[in-house]
């Protein structure tokens, strides 16, 4: 369904720019528990390998999504950036790895919760049904559901975790780090976390 201060350093769950973010609005109660219900994914904290985009995509719904190059590798999930390597994902990957991510997005703008809860990773899903999903998005990141373009970033993958970066074109523009898990064959949405910034430590996203 689809990016620290001192109370936005922590990850955040969910399944949807510019390069000045202000932080997430969600409360610590409700970000511990989207932490809970993806999971932290320690595995990718290092040696992941960077994804180099692809060529521009567009999603013909109310929310546009392309890829867009980027310089560096995306921060893990405690906030650290790891080094970039040479190795790099082809286009079937990095298509694989965005679209549970899109079809979470457009899911969210049509308001779909159950469809949007469906591209979660299982071990999600067995925590949260549809309307805890709803509860989690509505309160914690509700520019989801505002239909605003979303741009895809950078992206690493290992083996069967990886990680996408999706910044968002809001009034305050927001971005996103997905985190995701591959199970029988295919990805499924594990997390999602702030973008922080790696020389101040503060949130990039509103």
């Amino acid at each position: 369904m689809i990016l620290r201060t001192e109370r936005n350093r922590r990850t955040a769950g969910v399944i949807a720019v510019s390069t000045e973010f202000e932080s997430l609005g969600p409360k610590r109660t409700q970000l511990n528990s989207l932490l809970m219900g993806f999971g932290v994914l320690t595995l990718l904290a290092s040696g992941l390998s960077g994804c180099a985009p692809s060529t521009e995509d567009q999603i013909s719904s109310g929310a546009p999504i392309e890829s867009a190059p980027t310089a560096t590798p995306p921060p893990t999930l405690d906030g650290s950036v790891a080094q970039e390597t040479t190795s790099t994902c082809g286009p079937s990957q990095r298509d694989a790895l965005q679209h549970p991510i899109s079809e979470q997005l457009l899911a969210l703008n049509r308001g779909d919760f159950a469809a949007a809860r469906d591209q979660a990773s299982p071990s999600f899903r067995a925590i949260f049904d549809a309307q805890g999903f709803e509860e989690m998005v509505r309160s914690g990141f509700p520019f989801l559901l505002d239909q605003s373009p979303a741009v895809f970033g950078r992206c690493r993958i290992t083996n069967d975790t990886a990680s996408v970066e999706v910044r968002f074109k809001t009034r305050s523009p927001i971005a996103l780090v997905y985190f995701l898990v591959k199970t029988q064959h295919e990805w499924w949405i594990a997390g999602a976390s702030p973008v922080a910034d790696s020389v101040t430590g503060r949130a990039e996203t509103s």
